[in-house]
């Protein structure tokens, strides 16, 4: 029997695990960025970094959560877009890491023990992601 390319891009397994993983995703980063756009003006002294920046933050936080939702509530599980949310979730852990290193601003100390504790959630995030894709 050979296996299409659209059977192999599908989870089929038992993939409850990865499901709840992506649906915490979703449930922490949608709320975190409706607060972190609504906040985004008194934020920007305390972390040390622009309110517009933490506005985007905040508005891709919103949508990027309702896309983890979206695809963790389907039918079937797509490989790619689980994929792609593992890779968006390293991608916000290397950025955090060049924030910090690259000196693009000036970070307060508040400012760096939240872009570390972020990171290290997002990180422990995609490493459950990726557990659950190859369970």
């Amino acid at each position: 029997m050979t296996t299409t390319a659209s059977e192999e891009a599908r989870i089929t397994r038992n993939d409850t695990f990865l499901r709840n993983v992506l649906k915490l995703d979703a449930a922490a980063t949608v709320p975190a960025g409706i607060l972190l756009a609504a906040l985004a003006g008194m934020l920007d002294s305390v972390l040390g970094l622009p309110a517009g920046l933490l506005l985007g933050v905040g508005g891709f936080c919103v949508l990027y959560g309702v896309a983890v939702f979206f695809v963790a509530t389907r039918s079937v599980l797509a490989r790619p877009a689980v994929l792609a949310m593992i890779a968006i979730n390293l991608v916000w852990v290397l950025d955090s890491a060049l924030m910090l290193t690259v000196g693009w601003f000036d970070i307060t100390t508040a400012g760096t023990v939240v872009i570390i504790g972020l990171a290290a959630a997002v990180g422990g995030l995609a490493a459950l992601q990726a557990y659950g894709l190859r369970r």
